[in-house]
């Protein structure tokens, strides 16, 4: 009798305190949720920060403050298409990683051959078919690197870039007086003209919003501040991106002067047609939608891979491109230009002032940059290895990649990134 009454004391003694009952079940819990942790950031996703400044201005890269980044392990390496992010482990050391930007994927049959040529991509099946990799100024606008911004958010005189009226203050509109009149602006366009008004550092005139100086390597970053590395190399792609109040402007002229040419979009909003001129003179013809009234209309163009483009609206179907021909060309436009000068320019007639609500300048991927002692780069047309992929950093001047390591081997793929995640003020989804 007395053994059967100890039976649930000798039961309770086995199963243990309420509080190491607890104790154990926090444990279990814990060192499941850590397994589930691991496998998820092993199999599915992981978290990774942007150490260098290799791939600004499209990530931010700092060892303390760096992005960071959220990485798909999901996605199949075979998916990789041409400008994708990709996170890849660092061929100098397995416990590193690199993100980069694909270039071309070895693969590829087609475009397994890769030369960097004067900033921009070629590809082709061998190396005496390399063709010009073109982007869609508009599809593509994730591939574009600031260089000036309005209203800005840095210290940097707007002056040294943009040349705008006197006594504007930031956030306010700039404003753009009416020119005179059609033949006038055109006269002001052809090469003699535009030479005196540009000489000893003028400019096209008071009432043309202009770039100050020529558009370069260096770029601002996602905090609005400029990086100046590659200050000294000039670019020929270039573009302005801004919101219009176009208030029942007849005419409006946008273009960039490639020197010593200039190309000019001649826009008529209300009549929806578009002319190129070079030089002051029509060399083709478009049409947009009509835009009537003082409603803000988005206006981009410039020159982009070896084509000029002009575009309203933000829409891909108006958007006209028309590729740069060589007869266009002054008899003694230089054969190679190291250094190309350039020029944006923005001017309209109406009733009453164009009013500027915001924009920006913006230059192209570059994929150049001088030669240093003791470091290798590649300079002519190579071949990328079917199981390779060849990668190259967004900021061009400060990139360990391809150009130095080679092609990476597709077995080395990690992920690719899908947002930023933090500093939670830099959160953004990421487009490739």
């Amino acid at each position: 009798m007395n053994q059967s009454m100890g039976l649930p004391d000798e039961k309770k003694a086995r199963k243990g305190s309420p509080t190491r009952l607890l104790v154990r079940d926090i444990a279990i819990v814990a060192l499941v949720a850590w397994l589930s942790l691991q496998a998820l950031r092993r199999f599915v996703a992981d978290r990774y920060i942007v150490p260098t400044d290799s791939m600004q201005p499209t990530l931010y890269g700092s060892r303390e403050s760096g992005d960071i980044v959220l990485v798909d392990k999901l996605v199949a390496a075979s998916t990789l298409r041409r400008f994708d992010l990709a996170v890849f482990r660092s061929p100098e050391d397995p416990n590193s990683h690199l993100v980069k930007r694909v270039a071309t994927i070895g693969a590829d049959l087609q475009h397994c051959w890769l030369e960097l040529r004067d900033g921009d991509l070629w590809l082709g099946p061998d190396a005496n078919r390399l063709q010009r990799v073109t982007k869609d100024p508009v599809i593509d606008r994730d591939l574009r690197v600031t260089w000036f911004e309005w209203p800005s958010r840095n210290r940097d005189p707007v002056e040294q870039c943009l040349l705008l009226p006197r006594g504007l203050q930031q956030g306010a509109a700039i404003e753009l007086p009416s020119l005179e009149n059609v033949d006038e602006a055109r006269s002001s366009l052809t090469r003699h003209a535009r030479n005196l008004r540009l000489r000893d550092g003028g400019t096209l005139g008071d009432r043309w919003l202009s770039t100050a100086r020529a558009v370069d390597v260096s770029f601002l970053d996602v905090l609005g501040l400029r990086h100046r590395d590659g200050g000294n190399v000039t670019v020929e792609d270039a573009g302005f991106d801004g919101t219009l109040e176009l208030n029942g402007a007849e005419h409006v002229f946008a273009g960039i002067m490639l020197r010593p040419d200039d190309f000019t979009f001649h826009w008529r909003p209300s009549v929806g047609t578009v002319e190129l001129l070079c030089n002051g003179e029509v060399k083709a013809h478009g049409t947009m939608p009509v835009i009537t009234g003082v409603a803000k209309t988005r206006v981009e163009f410039g020159f982009l891979d070896g084509r000029l483009f002009f575009a309203i609206e933000g829409r891909a179907d108006a958007l006209w491109c028309e590729v740069l021909k060589a007869e266009w060309r002054s008899a003694d436009t230089p054969t190679a230009q190291p250094m190309p000068k350039n020029l944006l320019h923005l001017g309209a007639i109406g009733p009453r002032s164009v009013r500027v609500a915001r924009c920006s300048v913006f230059r192209d991927l570059h994929y150049f940059r001088e030669r240093m002692i003791g470091v290798a780069m590649h300079t002519y047309a190579s071949h990328v290895e079917p199981g390779t992929v060849y990668l190259l950093g967004d900021n061009s001047f400060d990139s360990r990649d391809s150009r130095q390591m080679g092609a990476l081997p597709i077995r080395d793929f990690v992920g690719q990134p899908r947002c930023v995640i933090g500093p939670p003020v830099r959160s953004r989804w990421l487009q490739r």
